[in-house]
């Protein structure tokens, strides 16, 4: 019988976790606890790994298989944006509102990277993140309307594209890598990964 867990974070900053058994439907919760202060933002997983951020700036790190918390990851001056596992599973990627861009070793849990375009009061807010198929690129939403792409492998800024009109809310690979899209309120634009245009 194959099992699923379906991992929910609130905003009264409590973890949940239901184990859904796909063959008959039948749904158990198996965890349940609050281990942040203040509203869960974002969460990711990586079997056995799940971790959770939060506008208490941290990052919780929570093992499914012993069902326990495992470790707090701090370097986040403000909320946490997004959570990504990539398939290399070695490391952990963190975004924040602080404009950080945090590359984590999963090993023993330290920075490896901080990346940001700017520091200090000219920072910009990370309000989405979508990292290339291969792992080696991140394509960064930030509140100024620009979206920026990020080579993770020499931790440089490669371009940034134009102002748009609208706030942009999303960012998304194509499947293949080849391509991008930037989702505003009332548009959705594609381009091409190589130039950005």
């Amino acid at each position: 019988e194959e099992q699923l867990i379906v991992c929910i974070g609130s905003y009264e900053a409590f973890l949940f976790g239901y184990e859904v058994d796909v063959g008959s439907g039948e749904v158990e919760k198996v965890f349940s606890y609050r281990p942040h202060g203040q509203a869960i933002t974002t969460i990711a997983t990586s079997y056995p790994y799940l971790a959770t951020g939060s506008r208490d700036e941290s990052v919780r790190i929570y093992n499914l298989r012993s069902r326990k918390e495992v470790g707090q990851l701090i370097h986040h001056q403000g909320t946490l944006s997004g959570i990504y596992f990539p398939q290399d599973l070695r490391s952990l990627i963190t975004t924040g509102h602080d404009g950080l861009l945090c590359i984590w070793r999963r090993k023993d849990w330290e920075v490896l990277a901080s990346l940001a375009p700017s520091t200090g009061e000219d920072a910009k807010a990370i309000v989405a993140m979508s990292v290339h198929p291969t792992s080696r690129l991140a394509l960064l939403a930030y509140d100024d309307r620009r979206v920026r792409l990020w080579d993770l492998m020499k931790a440089v800024c490669l371009y940034t594209t134009r102002e748009f009109d609208e706030v942009v809310e999303d960012v998304m690979w194509d499947p293949a890598g080849d391509a991008f899209a930037v989702t505003c309120k009332s548009r959705v634009d594609v381009f091409a990964e190589a130039t950005g245009e």
